[in-house]
């Protein structure tokens, strides 16, 4: 914890703390500089029978963050949301297509699209926008518990 700012620290904290993976502290390291960020639920629109999700709460954090466990990615979104820290809103969206457009040229989004929609009038992919964003709480945890990353400075040998 940053000894400055411990007064602000509340009681929860400690808990929340307790409740952490080293993964989940790792995306909350990022998302202390990235607030809001794009998360799409990808389905199959059948006419008639509605939609089937086969990919949800996607991101592109596995790029941006070094999880060890990268496949678990969804599951720290979602236990960092049971803790109050992000919340994810498929109610509200960005405007601005373009903030999108990197998930939908995902490499398996395409091939699911090319071998299950394409060429077939009965389907479509269903795209589920939405905002994923760090809650006040989680502002408040990551300004007092997520320290800035400090650089490794490597200084060569001096000759003997």
């Amino acid at each position: 914890m940053n000894k400055n700012k411990s007064s602000k620290a509340l009681p929860c904290f400690v808990e929340i703390i307790k409740q952490l993976t080293a993964d989940e502290a790792k995306l909350l390291s990022f998302f202390k500089h990235n607030h809001t960020l794009p998360i799409v639920n990808f389905g199959l629109r059948t006419n008639g029978n509605g939609t089937k999700f086969f990919m949800k709460k996607f991101t592109d954090l596995d790029k941006n963050v070094s999880c060890e466990q990268k496949k678990l990615i969804t599951s720290y979104l979602d236990n960092l949301e049971r803790l109050g820290l992000i919340a994810i809103d498929f109610s509200h969206w960005f405007t601005d297509d373009k903030k999108y457009q990197h998930l939908l040229d995902n490499p398996y989004v395409t091939m699911f699209d090319d071998q299950f929609v394409k060429n077939k009038p009965d389907k479509s992919l269903a795209v589920d926008k939405g905002i994923l964003s760090l809650t006040d709480l989680g502002k408040l945890f990551t300004d007092i518990c997520i320290q800035e990353a400090q650089p490794i400075i490597v200084k060569p040998k001096q000759p003997e």
